[in-house]
């Protein structure tokens, strides 16, 4: 009896939280896996409004996991399908664990390495003069017409505001008078068949894909003011691996790029660098944890570094490893401002620059960002969040926030919603369990 009401009473708790407005989001990263699921119920997206977010429009965070994928996920391309399958299920589990509900379908944030960036502008005749709901259908028509090219398909499309006889700054266009109607759009397009092989992969977790969010976007949605993307901000997301830029201006992107260099490269120099093994070196990053320090030759500091037999180890000063960091840090942002510079895009950067993924987690980064760029620089923090919080208010979380902010986004599930409906609910179940049953054999 007491077994049957506590199972009543878990039945009555998971429908009260069913019937709120739960999302997942599912991140994939270079180095890891990441998911967070969250209350949308009181959160209304403000980034197309005109009014300042209000204090309680807060996202409630319910549960957050973060876990290697070892190396399955390597610059956008999945190198070992059951790896990446097992990691996401580990995810799941852990998530499931802390919120105590049935993780089943989630966004994807994914990197952009394999993907192609298009800013455009769509317009049609308005045929009474005055605009229409329907209007506006045939206007996100001809995006959608435009789903597939070259072997790539279209997951995400973020438009600005409407423009009526080619005068912008129209948020609702319905009921006005005018002989055309358009607006401008950044478009974003990935390999369909990497695309398949995540979905695939997603599938096989028993895990449905709602809509696919490219990470530079996710990242600046999670970590740009409203006033940031309005007038003209540089949104720069340093992972592992890969190192994500977008640049803002009237609200949507207005340049991305991928840049396949991340914090790895500057352990891999330490390792180099000092002689040691790369888990000692990814130790000494996080110690000295210092990318550029104008007064560094006065410091007198030393740290242990043992080396690769493990066996010895010698004392090296703070100047030496922080002299290692340096370089690689500043190539990375260097590289950034002359393609800015090359694009002629230097002076759209009116709010400056927002640093944001585990790698800006160094000491002075912000300063020799602001020396390179001639403009402020600030570390990004994820926004407008509540609840169980506890390790998320850090920069390397602004990706996955973010893709609840994504609400201008164009996805089409009906390439991959009749594959995934083909699967039975039992045969999702399965692949969890027989997860969890072969761990034990695995470790």
């Amino acid at each position: 009896m007491k077994q049957k009401s506590l199972q009543e009473s878990r039945n009555k708790k998971m429908k009260s939280i069913l019937n709120k407005n739960i999302q997942t989001v599912l991140e994939l990263g270079s180095s890891h896996t990441g998911m967070v699921v969250a209350n949308l119920e009181n959160f209304q997206n403000q980034n197309n409004s005109r009014n300042p977010p209000s204090d309680s429009n807060k996202i409630q965070i319910l549960g957050a996991a973060r876990l290697s994928n070892n190396g399955s996920f390597k610059k956008g391309i999945v190198s070992n399908l059951e790896s990446l399958t097992a990691s996401i299920l580990d995810v799941i589990d852990e998530v499931e664990r802390q919120t105590g509900l049935e993780i089943s379908e989630a966004k994807c944030v994914l990197p952009c390495s394999d993907a192609k960036f298009e800013s455009s502008t769509n317009q049609v005749d308005i045929l009474q003069n005055v605009v229409t709901q329907n209007d506006i259908f045939k206007l996100n028509q001809l995006q959608q017409n435009n789903d597939i090219k070259n072997g790539l398909r279209l997951i995400q499309c973020i438009s600005s505001d409407y423009h009526l006889d080619n005068k912008a700054g129209i948020f609702n266009p319905i009921g006005l008078s005018a002989k055309k109607l358009g607006h401008n759009y950044f478009a974003i397009y990935y390999s369909e068949n990497e695309l398949k092989n995540i979905f695939r992969s997603c599938e096989q977790s028993g895990l449905k894909i709602s809509s696919y969010i490219s990470e530079p976007i996710a990242a600046a949605e999670g970590s740009l003011t409203i006033d940031e993307k309005e007038f003209g901000c540089l949104s720069i997301s340093m992972g592992a691996f890969v190192t994500h830029v977008s640049l803002y201006c009237h609200r949507i992107p207005i340049f991305c790029k991928e840049y396949l260099i991340g914090s790895q490269h500057i352990t891999k120099d330490l390792a180099i660098g000092l002689r040691t093994t790369q888990a000692e070196a990814e130790r000494i990053k996080k110690e000295v944890a210092i990318a550029y320090d104008p007064f560094l030759q006065n410091n007198k500091d030393t740290i242990k570094v043992h080396l690769l037999d493990q066996n010895e180890a010698r004392i090296v000063s703070l100047v030496e490893a922080v002299k290692i960091i340096q370089p690689r840090v500043k190539e990375i942002l260097e590289m950034i401002f002359l393609d800015l510079k090359k694009q002629k895009l230097l002076g759209s950067l009116s709010k400056g620059i927002v640093l944001t993924g585990g790698g800006v987690q160094l000491g002075g980064i912000i300063t020799l960002c602001e020396k390179i760029f001639s403009s402020h620089a600030r570390i990004g923090f994820p926004m407008n969040i509540v609840g169980s919080i506890e390790g998320l208010k850090s920069p390397m979380w602004c990706a996955n926030i973010g893709a609840f902010y994504s609400g201008n986004q164009l996805f089409n599930s009906d390439f991959y919603e009749t594959q995934f409906q083909q699967k039975s609910k039992l045969k999702n179940i399965g692949a969890k369990i027989w997860h969890r049953m072969k761990e034990p054999f695995l470790s």
